[in-house]
């Protein structure tokens, strides 16, 4: 390749980085102030692919030109657009199937809870290369490196009921790490899990543990690389009032429960 191609533009814009926006007229967008890194001089580039005064600021094709003037001159600098890839239903699915699987394994001894780099790494080495459909079923890019900070941010926020319980799960225990590993596989199984349930009207774990033997079905076939063993529920123990449906089969794990007169 050529030198010109290989080397970043020493010109570097200055400020906050802005785009135009269809029907909202910004003239400020048609100049850009450079710092050249070089000569140290300040430089104006100008837009001229439309003269100003013909430019329609409902125009989507004029929108579109502008922007693509502004960001091929950030590329040249090095400053590509940060490209943000939306958060696909398989991959909420797998923050799912993480927690349950990591309470299930709570329930048969002690573990302690990965840093968020760990669980990163168990992530990216479920999708990454891998090709996810859209609702359409059109085939998406390959998925790439999902970095820290956005899956951080998003590890903290989602399944909070989930996360809540295997605090609880994991609270005053010692172990070893955990961190389950997840295949496609088992997000194709764990997603078929979830239709049966929702065709049968179950859609979220009841206060008075309603549906306690469909949830018990549920939690006992989660799919995993090890068979994790699931104590059975007493039948006497669908009086019983706890959190949810879910809560009550793991505290039967661990203490006695008191049943209630019907």
């Amino acid at each position: 390749p050529s030198e010109s191609s290989t080397t970043k533009s020493h010109l570097i814009p200055r400020g906050v980085r802005k785009k135009a926006t269809l029907g909202q007229r910004d003239d400020a967008l048609l100049r850009m102030l450079c710092d050249d890194s070089k000569t140290n001089e300040v430089k104006e580039l100008h837009f001229r692919k439309i003269s100003h005064s013909m430019i329609d600021w409902k125009d989507a094709k004029h929108i579109r030109d502008i922007n693509a003037w502004r960001n091929q001159i950030y590329g040249r600098a090095g400053l590509k657009a940060k490209e943000v890839v939306m958060w696909h239903e398989e991959e909420e699915l797998w923050f799912e199937l993480y927690f349950h699987l990591s309470i299930a394994k709570s329930r048969t001894h002690g573990i302690l809870l990965p840093k968020a780099k760990a669980v990163l790494d168990a992530f990216n080495e479920t999708f990454v290369g891998s090709v996810l459909k859209d609702k359409n079923g059109n085939e998406l890019e390959a998925r790439g490196e999902r970095q820290p900070n956005a899956f951080t941010s998003k590890f903290n926020r989602i399944c909070p009921h989930l996360r809540s319980r295997l605090q609880q799960c994991v609270f005053g225990k010692s172990g070893d790490t955990f961190v389950p590993k997840v295949t496609q596989a088992m997000l194709e199984k764990y997603q078929q899990m979830k239709a049966e349930m929702f065709a049968k009207g179950i859609t979220s774990e009841s206060v008075y543990s309603d549906n306690l033997q469909e949830w018990q079905n549920f939690f006992s076939h989660l799919p995993n690389h090890n068979a994790f063993e699931m104590p059975e529920v007493p039948k006497d123990s669908v009086n019983t009032k706890e959190d949810d449906a879910a809560a009550t089969l793991i505290s039967l794990a661990h203490q006695p429960v008191n049943i209630q007169e019907s």
